[in-house]
C-alpha cells in the first residue's frame, strides 16, 4: 500500500491542469482495457505518460521481484488505477479472510475437490486469490473467493448474532423515541441511568463478603436535583440508599 500513498502524494503535487487532464484521459483509456491482460495495454500509451515526466521513482523497484509485478501493473497502480484505490473516487477497503479460517471448496471445474475442507494460508492481492491448504494433506491451491465457502466458528457466529442484536435494539430504541418530546427522552435517560447504577451497586455488594453501600455521584449536590414527572406524579430525585 506504500506505493499507492506515494502515487497520491505525487499526483497531488502536479499543479499543471493540462497535465492532469491528459492523465485523466489516459486513465479513462486504460479503464477500457481493465478486463484485458496487462500485456494488451499499448506501449505507446506508457511512453506517452513517461514523456510527460510522470516517472515511477527508482526506489519503488527495490522489492519488485519479491511481488513479481509487471511493468504495466506498476504503471496502472502509479496512475491511480489500483482496484481498491482509484483517483477521484472514494477509497475502498478490502479485508481478506484471516489466516487459519476454515473453508469448503465448491464450483470448481474439477469435481474431485468440490466439497473438500481446508484452511486459509494467505491472500495474494495481485491475483486476488487465497492460498488454501486442504485437510489430511490434500494439497495446496490458489483459489478465488467465488470458489470458497467460509465455515464460521461458534465464536464468530456468536459475534455476528450479538452485533445483529445490538443493531436491532438501537434501531428499536430510535424508533420508539421518534414521537417523544425532549423532556420525556431526558426523563427516560435519567431513570434508566439510576436503575443501571443501583443494579451495579447491588452486584458489587453481593460479590463481597459483607454488604457495601455506595453513594450516588450526585449526593450532596443540591443543584443536580431536578423535578421529574412519572405517570403524572411529580417528585424529586434525592439520595439513593
Amino acid at each position: 500500500q506504500n506505493y499507492i500513498k506515494l502515487v497520491k502524494a505525487k499526483i497531488a503535487k502536479l499543479e499543471d491542469e493540462e497535465e492532469l487532464e491528459e492523465i485523466r484521459q489516459f486513465q479513462a483509456q486504460v479503464r477500457k482495457h481493465d478486463d484485458s491482460k496487462p500485456s494488451e495495454v499499448k506501449k505507446e500509451d506508457a511512453n506517452k505518460v513517461k514523456a510527460k515526466e510522470v516517472i515511477i521513482p527508482s526506489d519503488w523497484f527495490i522489492n519488485r521481484e519479491e511481488f513479481d509485478f509487471t511493468e504495466v501493473e506498476i504503471l496502472r497502480a502509479f496512475m491511480g488505477l489500483h482496484k481498491w484505490t482509484q483517483m477521484g473516487e472514494k477509497e475502498k477497503t478490502f479485508v481478506p479472510w484471516p489466516r487459519g479460517a476454515t473453508v469448503r471448496l465448491h464450483s470448481l471445474n474439477s469435481k474431485t475437490h468440490n466439497g473438500m475442507m481446508g484452511k486459509i494460508r494467505g491472500y495474494d492481492p495481485r491475483t486476488q486469490r487465497y492460498g488454501v491448504e486442504l485437510d489430511d494433506e490434500g494439497g495446496k491451491f490458489k483459489l478465488k473467493e467465488a470458489n470458497l465457502l467460509r465455515i464460521l466458528t461458534d465464536d464468530e457466529k456468536w459475534q455476528i448474532q450479538e452485533q445483529k442484536r445490538i443493531a436491532e435494539e438501537e434501531a428499536k430504541a430510535a424508533n420508539s423515541k421518534d414521537g417523544m418530546t425532549d423532556e420525556r427522552c431526558m426523563l427516560e435517560y435519567e431513570v434508566t441511568a439510576k436503575l443501571d447504577q443501583r443494579q451495579r451497586h447491588q452486584r458489587e455488594s453481593l460479590n463481597r463478603s459483607k454488604a457495601v453501600f455506595f453513594s450516588p455521584t450526585n449526593e450532596g449536590n443540591a443543584d443536580r436535583k431536578k423535578p421529574v414527572r412519572l405517570n403524572g406524579i411529580k417528585g424529586v430525585i434525592g439520595r439513593v440508599t
